[in-house]
């Protein structure tokens, strides 16, 4: 996905969860992401996309799931981002497995 292409997503994400009444600055700081990506979504990256994603699924899958009917032309898009999220669940996943004994 290039910058404009993650722009754009972002803009989408953030004008949703924005238009649900969501402190958008409080949530990108929340999340990690530089307040910048509000005025300038182009700068975000790959990573600050998939915080933003992931978020947005998990407490705004009305959110999400139009951005991604909106980004559904772009399937490389979907793919990456499918695969983030993938990711990043596997992550939690391993974090809360107990540590076995030894």
């Amino acid at each position: 996905m290039n910058a404009d292409q993650r722009g754009q997503f972002v803009r989408v994400l953030l004008n949703g969860l924005a238009g649900s009444g969501g402190n958008v600055s409080a949530l990108l700081r929340q999340l990690g992401i530089n307040n910048q990506i509000e005025s300038n979504p182009q700068q975000a990256s790959p990573t600050d996309v998939a915080k933003l994603a992931t978020h947005a699924q998990q407490t705004r899958p009305d959110v999400f799931n139009q951005a991604m009917q909106f980004y559904a032309q772009h399937p490389t898009l979907v793919k990456v981002l499918g695969t983030m999220v993938i990711a990043k669940i596997a992550q939690r996943l391993s974090e809360r497995q107990p540590q076995p004994s030894r």
